[in-house]
């Protein structure tokens, strides 16, 4: 299981701030669906020093189609 390692970051905190065991998970406000996001296409599409609270603005749920409320969560990757 995964812990959790931060709710309320620095709103300067960017991609390239994270360290490469912290996962990025997106959590709807409306649903509470939550889905594990991926780096690398994240850094492609808005590079390295995009600003997690920007990326938060993006984010549109896939299964209630809500853009209100979602939210970034970072989280300890999974140990084996």
């Amino acid at each position: 299981m995964r812990e959790q390692i931060r709710n309320n970051w620095d709103i300067a905190l960017r991609l390239s701030d994270l360290s490469a065991g912290t996962a990025i998970v997106a959590k709807c406000g409306r649903c509470a669906r939550s889905r594990a996001l991926n780096r690398p296409l994240l850094v492609k599409r808005y590079g390295p020093d995009a600003r997690l609270f920007r990326l938060e603005q993006t984010l549109r749920c896939t299964r209630c189609g809500s853009k209100a409320a979602g939210r970034i969560e970072l989280h300890d990757a999974p140990r084996n």
